[in-house]
């Protein structure tokens, strides 16, 4: 597209083209101006993450930005960033880049302002098209004949590689493969993408007089690509019969079908989150759909705003020793997404108030350190932001960290025989009520799952929400509350009774009256119809002998009492078919690994989770710990695999032996000098897979 005479702005108030047997056709943004009856008006188009459509003037030189329901340019204008501007496009992360023809570089825009604020390459020959490889994030420029690489850009100009040559296209569209569509004045080209053997290799599949813009037809799933769409700019200032092709290369010769006829001049396209064709015409941008108001093309150039997750979950730190969070954005394929800039922000404990900044990485990673410079120890917990182009700020789940002190001294004076009661613990595994539409949007993208069955399975979950424990408890409403049976898992460790010689040795210790040795166990799940409790199914696979009675062990050197005790359930097998009827997984173990050590000066605790359903941990009877439920929740029901098990067995059954299980884990609140081995990290990976 060239054109060095600006002849005087005209408005010309052709309606959209018409549409063929199968497809509709309707405005969506009218009014431009144009140049010469049908000349270049409208060019670029790029979509972000809320549905708004941003366009380029080509000669004008104006950004102009749409709302869903369309509009005219009058009212959507953003800016003037030049004349003769071309492509537009959002990378993964939602930064917005602009070809200028006439300058012979590409821009960074602010999506709010549309103002320019980075230069991403300069010295390009007539840039026309910009497009975003779904598997880098590089941007391609169709560029005289060539199709140049645009790599690594993080605020500074990058230099541009050449990627494929002797190809002369004006429009670029990438498959969700990686594959690079391409036409201009004639042949359409695939070319092989940046994960192909031979990146760059074009091949001819078809010819479409003066075509521009180009998108592609969705497949049926499993199937590759055999259809596309161009939008031609056959019109000049005597004749009108510009059209929109189908063209299907599935077999020899190509069928090429007119699905708009009688347009003006058209140019680019874009495929909005919506999967309905928008294209360019003089003065004006139509929407094509099929004739029942479906879409079927493949969304291009769509910016959907990044998940932005914290890691780990949980961690410890001693004092003098600074924690490492890590932001980690990434989009909706689990790509990471570079060059986002992200504030972290510490929400309550030591640290309240303390916040810090970065800008994500290649790998889409950001950082934030905190010191353990306090002395009474105590838990900060941290959270993180970062703001999408539409100026929508998105939150990470938060993430705790346990600030280490010495060891918790316990009565006594050192050299001395004494007796002592060491803290009582309590454990409690709960459902957290949730939002539907983010349960069930969750279900249908990461599973995938029906968008009826997923509503039925959100329905369910949501209907299964526990009460709300309390924050603290007296021994009636304990003993009231393990009789509701209406939690997931109960875990009580009594106070241990410990005798001490002089040389801190222990003499003896036991847990005073317990009739449960040390632990009661709920056996309520969710709530059936008439508002009773279905019992869950207890392990009962091969390493069974990993759940059951409380242990306590005295240390081979006598110097302290270790006190162990795991549990693992799921649904019962009734629940469990309903659920594997709806979504096709078996619901997975829900696991809690605790263990004590108690010596004469001191007391530490671990505890390992499923990060589902939420944990509240109680110390004498008063909350201590409140670790929510994961937001993901596709992820944990993924867990559970795509066969329907026995009873008790499983593709998550243990691999460690008894001992191992009981004296390692992944710290919530850690031992001292504990070093998780192997088998701690085989029992993570294989019963807590979601858990960092």
């Amino acid at each position: 597209m060239t054109l060095c005479v600006v002849p005087p702005a005209v408005k010309d108030a052709s309606a959209a083209g018409v549409a063929g047997t199968g497809y509709a056709v309707s405005d969506f943004a009218t009014g431009f101006d144009t140049f010469l009856p049908f000349g270049p008006g409208p060019v670029g188009l790029a979509f972000d993450s809320q549905g708004n459509l941003y366009s380029t003037g080509y000669l004008s030189g104006n950004v102009y930005k749409f709302p869903p329901t369309g509009g005219t340019f009058e009212s959507s204008m953003l800016s003037n960033v030049g004349f003769r501007v071309t492509g537009l496009a959002f990378d993964r992360g939602g930064r917005l880049f602009v070809a200028r023809q006439s300058q012979g570089d590409v821009k960074q825009l602010d999506p709010l302002t549309g103002s320019i604020i980075g230069t991403v390459a300069t010295g390009l020959c007539g840039p026309n098209a910009v497009a975003v490889d779904p598997l880098t994030n590089d941007l391609f420029i169709s560029s005289c004949g060539t199709v140049q690489r645009l790599s690594g850009y993080q605020g500074q100009p990058v230099t541009p590689t050449l990627f494929a040559s002797n190809v002369a296209v004006d429009g670029l569209t990438f498959a969700p493969d990686g594959t690079l569509f391409g036409t201009g004045g004639g042949p359409i080209y695939r070319i092989t993408g940046t994960s192909d053997p031979t990146p760059g290799t074009p091949t001819v599949i078809a010819d479409v007089t003066r075509g521009d813009g180009i998108a592609l037809l969705a497949p049926e799933q499993g199937r590759p690509i055999t259809q596309l769409v161009v939008n031609t700019n056959n019109s000049n200032a005597f004749t009108t019969d510009g059209t929109i092709d189908l063209v299907d290369f599935s077999s020899n010769p190509v069928t090429i079908t007119p699905i708009v006829s009688g347009g003006n001049r058209g140019d680019f396209v874009a495929v909005g989150p919506d999967k309905c064709l928008y294209a360019t015409q003089s003065d004006e941008i139509e929407k094509v759909t099929s004739a029942d108001g479906s879409c079927p093309f493949i969304p291009t150039g769509v910016a959907v705003a990044p998940t932005i997750t914290l890691a780990p979950a949980t961690q410890m730190v001693d004092s003098g020793v600074t924690a490492a969070v890590t932001a980690t954005l990434a989009d909706s394929g689990g790509i990471p997404v570079p060059g986002i800039a992200v504030t972290f922000s510490v929400v309550s404990g030591p640290h309240a108030g303390r916040t810090g900044a970065g800008t994500t990485d290649a790998s889409g990673q950001a950082g934030f350190g905190l010191l353990n410079d306090v002395t009474s120890g105590g838990t900060d917990v941290v959270a993180a932001t970062y703001t999408d182009s539409s100026g929508t700020q998105h939150s990470s789940s938060q993430v705790q960290v346990v600030m280490g002190q010495a060891p918790n001294p316990l009565p006594g004076p050192p050299g001395q025989a004494m007796s002592f009661t060491s803290p009582d613990f309590k454990i409690v595994r709960y459902i957290h009520t949730f939002d539907k539409s983010g349960c069930q949007a969750d279900l249908q993208f990461n599973l995938p799952t029906a968008e009826t069955n997923a509503g039925l399975a959100c329905d369910g979950l949501i209907g299964s929400a526990n009460v709300v424990p309390p924050d603290s408890f007296d021994n009636s409403g304990w003993t009231q509350f393990v009789a509701s049976k209406q939690y997931r898992a109960i875990v009580h460790v009594p106070a241990l009774h410990v005798t001490c010689s002089k040389d801190g040795h222990i003499t003896s210790f036991d847990q005073g009256q317990q009739v449960e040795k040390g632990f009661e166990v709920s056996e309520g799940f969710t709530p059936s119809g008439n508002g009773q409790f279905d019992p869950a199914e207890p392990y009962l696979g091969s390493q069974s002998d990993l759940f059951g009675d409380l242990d306590l062990t005295l240390s081979p050197a006598g110097d302290a009492v270790v006190v162990s005790y795991i549990t693992g359930s799921r649904l019962s097998t009734e629940a469990r078919l309903v659920a594997f009827g709806l979504l096709g997984y078996d619901a997975p173990y829900v696991w809690t690994v605790f263990r004590e050590r108690v010596t004469c000066s001191s007391f530490n605790v671990v505890i390992v989770n499923s990060d589902f359903p939420t944990t509240n941990m109680y110390v004498d009877d008063s909350l201590a710990m409140f670790q929510p439920q994961t937001p993901r929740l596709a992820n944990f029901i993924r867990s559970g695999g795509t066969q329907f098990h026995d009873v008790g067995l499983g593709n998550l059954d243990p691999i460690c032996s008894i001992n191992e299980a009981k004296t390692r884990g992944s710290a919530l609140v850690p031992l001292p000098s504990l070093n998780p081995t192997s088998c701690a990290l085989a029992i993570i990976t294989e019963n807590w897979p979601y858990v960092t």
